[in-house]
């Protein structure tokens, strides 16, 4: 992972691969591994990885180390629920679930077995703009795992019944497909907190608005062929490979497997564009508990204030630790969290209280928000968010695992400049002016969205169904004795 806030518990970051690759074989694009960057602060070599193509267009990124029996091997492909339509947005999901089916050679359990047997493990996942297969196996066996992961990405067997399965599997993990009342609840607005009705405003309708949001069972099978033959080319693709390997011997194992995928064209559609910004409003919802916050859209990880934002993130976590629970207890734990896409990011405060304290707690955070505004925050505090911030980064990247997923999360930097940007570097030389500079231009009062979360009460939810019952169950029998009144008297008539 790249930094603390950088961790999967804040994003994925995503970005469009599929650049033409010509026909380049392997244009090394780092410097020798002995002459590698190595700070106090990240591993030997972080960013100077092998970075080449082969020359169907399939992007790898290669890091030996040493110091562990580890290999970690990422297949990543440019494809995510975000590129798709709301209906079609469980079409990446199902088809990631379908590719640990079975092959023409093994059967699900098969392929299971081999990894497990041979000391490795195996996972995807999927995320708005990208979907991540990854094999984590003893680097006795680091070409196996390369194989497997070729075979699993190129000769799965898509059947009728592995599809019914996948379903079942994805709208499962999904919490299962919404029944009535959910439905009911949800186009009232009951379910829909704050931060959902900002993101519904202020993101990409793809990303955060879609309703109703589309579920596996509504995906057929041309579809997820479509998808298939459409993003899962090698100039849609990049390879990670992490640990203690051979260097040569590992490029010669990719080069019979993944360099044997035939090529194809690939042109990434363009994201949507981010709707106008309405300015400064305040939203309310509906939530677990009541809270209060502000949300700002930023830049994103790509953008210069970024480095900013990640020094601003734990200094306002502890500074608001400090002046909402320390010196007065209106709450447990204030939240402060950024988390961004290449090109668009989320500064969010927020603070679980009681209802009375709203406008207490609402007036604190405004004032500490006023003080970056008004650049009069302690320089001091600012250096030590910032020293903190790379003493917790030294401490976040240590397995090779780690390494191969900073390196997922950072592709876009490939895309944008070409190589792996040193951040340690960046950041010892962010100065606490700057960063407030940067910070008054986020937190900007004209673009500042107030949120305001009422608890919502299982009680209410439940008054409200028999409420709703109960007045069923009067009305129907109402107009049943009315109409048979009405059938009487015409019959007399």
């Amino acid at each position: 992972m790249a930094l603390s806030d950088r961790l999967p518990r804040y994003r994925r970051v995503g970005r469009a691969l599929g650049r033409c690759a010509g026909v380049c074989a392997l244009l090394v694009a780092t410097a020798p591994f002995a002459a590698a960057h190595a700070g106090p602060f990240s591993p030997p070599g972080l960013y100077d990885p092998a970075v080449y193509r082969l020359a169907n267009g399939l992007q790898v990124v290669l890091r030996p180390r040493t110091g562990a029996r580890s290999v970690a091997i990422r297949a990543v492909v440019g494809v995510g629920t975000s590129s798709y339509p709301c209906r079609e947005q469980e079409v990446p999901h199902l088809l990631e679930h379908l590719l640990f089916s079975g092959t023409s050679s093994h059967s699900e359990e098969e392929l299971d077995a081999l990894i497990s047997s041979h000391g490795g493990s195996w996972n995807a996942f999927t995320d708005d703009w990208e979907t991540t297969y990854q094999v984590d196996i003893f680097s006795g066996n680091a070409a196996l795992g390369v194989e497997t992961l070729h075979e699993i990405l190129t000769d799965t067997q898509i059947s009728e019944d592995a599809i019914a399965v996948s379903r079942d599997v994805v709208i499962h993990e999904d919490g299962g497909a919404p029944g009535f009342g959910v439905a009911v609840l949800d186009a009232l607005g009951l379910w829909e907190s704050a931060h959902d009705r900002a993101l519904a405003r202020l993101d990409r309708p793809r990303t955060s608005a879609c309703k109703p949001q589309g579920i596996a069972s509504d995906v057929t099978r041309d579809e997820i062929e479509a998808a298939y033959h459409r993003y899962y080319v090698p100039a849609n693709m990049t390879l990670v490979v992490v640990g203690d390997f051979d260097l040569d011997a590992m490029r010669a194992t990719i080069a019979r497997t993944f360099g044997r995928m035939p090529d194809a064209p690939f042109v990434a559609e363009p994201k949507e564009p981010l709707p106008p910004h309405p300015g400064a409003i305040a939203l309310r919802g509906f939530a677990s508990d009541a809270s209060i916050g502000f949300l700002f859209r930023t830049g994103g990880y790509a953008s210069p204030e970024s480095w900013a934002l990640r020094v601003l993130e734990p200094y306002l976590d502890q500074r608001l630790y400090q002046v909402l629970t320390v010196e007065r207890g209106l709450t447990y734990d204030p939240e402060v969290r950024y988390s961004a896409d290449p090109d668009v990011g989320w500064f969010e405060i927020s603070a679980v209280v009681d209802s009375p304290d709203i406008e207490l707690v609402r007036s604190l955070i405004a004032a500490e928000l006023d003080r970056i505004r008004d650049r009069t925050v302690d320089l001091d505090a600012l250096e030590k968010a910032r020293d903190g911030l790379l003493l917790t980064y030294a401490q976040g990247i240590e397995s090779n695992a780690d390494v191969a997923d900073y390196y997922v999360s950072s592709l876009f930097e490939l895309e944008d400049r070409g190589r792996f940007v040193d951040e340690e570097e960046v950041l010892q030389s962010l100065r606490p002016e700057s960063i407030l500079e940067a910070g008054a231009k986020a937190f900007a009062a004209d673009r500042t969205v107030s949120l305001r979360d009422r608890r919502l009460y299982t009680t209410e939810i439940l008054a409200g169904s028999l409420l709703a019952v109960g007045g069923a169950a009067i009305y129907v029998p109402w107009r049943l004795v009315r109409r048979r009144r009405r059938r009487r008297g015409t019959v007399k008539t």
